[in-house]
């Protein structure tokens, strides 16, 4: 099961948008959706110590 099909191309992100709000008009930073996608991921883990602690994603996200 495909849950996204995107390309970046510079710091945009062209994409079928059903995971970012269509509103957006595929107008989104392609390096913060891939981030988000990244740490949604890691959340979804199984087992509470598989998970990442919220100063873990803000490190994360923020960099």
């Amino acid at each position: 099961m495909m849950l996204m099909n995107f390309k970046c191309t510079g710091t945009t992100l062209v994409a079928q948008t059903y995971i970012v709000d269509e509103r957006l008009d595929g107008l989104y930073s392609c390096t913060e959706l891939i981030c988000c996608d990244k740490i949604a991921i890691m959340c979804l883990q199984d087992g509470y110590n598989n998970k990442p602690t919220i100063s873990e994603i803000v490190h994360i996200y923020v960099g």
